[in-house]
């Protein structure tokens, strides 16, 4: 491949770059709240993305933390226990 790359005169990163297709906001924000709900509310932004990564989304924990809060949706999580 690089001897091909170097006769077209490009390189190889641009040779094997595949784009990836954007994801529109009203798809992104029913995707984010629909697999906070598949997790039972205890999905947080980290779990979210793993799950979307594998999914083949590329949406960035930022975008999903802000879906979450126009949406009003907060993860469920367990407070410390004080022992005395």
């Amino acid at each position: 491949m690089t001897a091909l790359c170097e006769l077209f005169n490009i390189s190889c990163s641009t040779f094997y770059y595949s784009l990836q297709e954007k994801v529109t906001d009203a798809v992104a924000e029913n995707t984010v709240i629909s697999r906070f709900y598949d997790g039972y509310g205890y999905y947080g932004t980290c779990k979210i993305k793993a799950v979307l990564d594998k999914a083949g989304m590329v949406i960035s924990r930022c975008r999903i933390g802000r879906t979450m809060g126009k949406f009003g949706v907060v993860f469920y999580y367990t407070k410390k226990k004080f022992k005395v």
